[in-house]
């Protein structure tokens, strides 16, 4: 069971500190911090732009038909039956990447707050699932 004085006194006592840190948070308040903000066209640009470079490996393998982008969106459409396209999907989530196939064309649709490491997870998990799968 707990007292009510002993409530009232840690109550008490968290509001002497609150007090205290007033003056700080008012002055941290009057002065905004000044951060570089990234534009949501800056960001789709960064994209866009790993996309057109890493998207030519992809046309060397054997099974891709086309690759193309536009934006933060790309497309690898490839040569696969119905069964490959459901094992692809399997592959692609067993390697921690979730991606879905459209018929026989695997988009690509980031978030636009993707880091460069992670789009090399996703184009590599790509690469070796067409590698291994569409033999």
């Amino acid at each position: 069971m707990i007292k009510l004085t002993n409530i009232l006194s840690e109550t008490e006592y968290y509001m002497s500190h609150v007090k205290k840190d007033k003056k700080k948070v008012k002055e941290a308040d009057e002065k905004p911090k000044k951060t570089k903000k990234t534009s949501i066209a800056e960001k789709v640009k960064k994209i866009e732009d790993y996309f057109a470079k890493n998207l030519k490996k992809f046309d060397k393998l054997d099974k891709v038909v086309e690759t193309r982008y536009i934006g933060a969106i790309c497309a690898i459409e490839v040569e696969a039956d119905w069964e490959k396209i459901k094992l692809m999907r399997q592959e692609f989530v067993s390697k921690g990447v979730f991606l879905r196939p459209f018929a026989n064309v695997i988009y690509v649709m980031p978030s636009l707050t993707i880091s460069t490491k992670e789009l090399d997870k996703i184009f590599k998990t790509i690469s070796e699932v067409i590698k291994n799968v569409l033999r």
